[in-house]
């Protein structure tokens, strides 16, 4: 999987709300980090190597889930 690294600007600033804050930890970047279809993870060679879900865990897809969050109207 190749990487946009040079044509790319990121942005950061501070969230101050901690009302949002919590909800994008525990809801958003939680989701993020279970995800067990499509996500994969960076090796010290800097190749990548798919997450495997545990034998009879629950699949989570962070797509689908975030947009099922979004379209409960969370």
């Amino acid at each position: 999987m190749t990487r946009n690294f040079k044509k790319r600007a990121e942005i950061l600033y501070p969230i101050e709300d901690t009302e949002l804050k919590t909800r994008i930890i525990n809801e958003i970047l939680r989701t993020y980090l279970n995800d067990n279809v499509k996500s994969r993870l960076m090796q010290p060679d800097g190749s990548y190597v798919r997450v495997k879900a545990k034998d009879g865990g629950k699949l989570v897809r962070s797509q689908s889930a975030l947009i099922g969050i979004a379209r409960e109207g969370a």
